[in-house]
């Protein structure tokens, strides 16, 4: 495995909170809960899951303190940006339906509009996705990483004192 750097560390936005509910997750294809958690005041509480079933019964999590990515902000500022030009579509749409000189042109454009947005939620929905899914891929590879530098560094101490 290779090591990252500081500055990939650094990058990655770790927050500590504490499991607030856990139960299975129904539906899931592998065994996994659902977690509600709590990062205090500024994030709030916010799900995730997780695939520990094997290790820990779910009233055996409640209570405990997590390490978690926060890859919302990212998701969240792209969807505002999705929104305004989603709106700013549809203003202008609005003026190319009004500038129609006939019906038969006004449903021409309403059809190529209904089009071009259901191709545009597409994209944006496989766009959102991919964030999710890179944040998520991003931080377990950190937190993985880093997780193998410090058993590495805890070894090397226990060898050092024999």
């Amino acid at each position: 495995m290779s090591t990252i750097t500081y500055d990939d560390f650094a990058r990655v936005d770790i927050r500590v909170g504490t499991i607030l509910e856990a139960a299975p997750l129904e539906g899931a294809r592998k065994p996994a809960y659902r977690l509600l958690i709590d990062f205090g005041p500024e994030i709030g509480q916010r799900k995730s899951s997780v695939q520990i079933t094997v290790h820990y019964q779910p009233d055996e999590l409640i209570g405990r303190q997590v390490a978690a990515v926060d890859s919302m902000k990212t998701i969240a500022t792209r969807q505002g940006d999705m929104f305004r030009a989603a709106m700013e579509d549809f203003s202008k749409h609005g003026s190319d339906v009004l500038s129609a000189a006939t019906v038969e042109e006004k449903i021409a454009k309403q059809i190529d509009f209904a089009k071009k947005s259901y191709d545009l939620a597409i994209t944006n929905s496989k766009e959102l996705a991919g964030l999710y899914t890179k944040g998520q891929t991003e931080a377990f590879e950190t937190l993985s990483a880093r997780v193998a530098d410090l058993t590495e560094e805890v070894k090397a101490a226990i060898a050092a004192k024999k």
